[in-house]
């Protein structure tokens, strides 16, 4: 993951009230990114406050770049 990358998930758990620790990252292998994204692009499922890791309460799902851009 990039600084960049890192950057764009705080950001989009701020904007939707949330935080890192209620946040999923997916990455992909070496040459694919992962659910058919781009390769070094990452997976993003950021949850309402208060859900655990993994839970099924999604505030959010993007695809995120290498260079922080945010796509959904």
């Amino acid at each position: 993951m990039t600084a960049q990358q890192l950057d764009a998930i705080k950001r989009l758990a701020e904007r939707y009230g949330s935080n890192l620790t209620c946040t999923d990252v997916v990455h992909g292998t070496d040459t694919d990114g992962p659910y058919g994204l781009p390769k070094g692009w990452i997976s993003v499922v950021v949850h309402k406050a208060g859900t655990p890791p993994a839970g099924n309460n999604p505030a959010i799902v993007a695809g995120v770049s290498p260079e922080g851009r945010v796509h959904t």
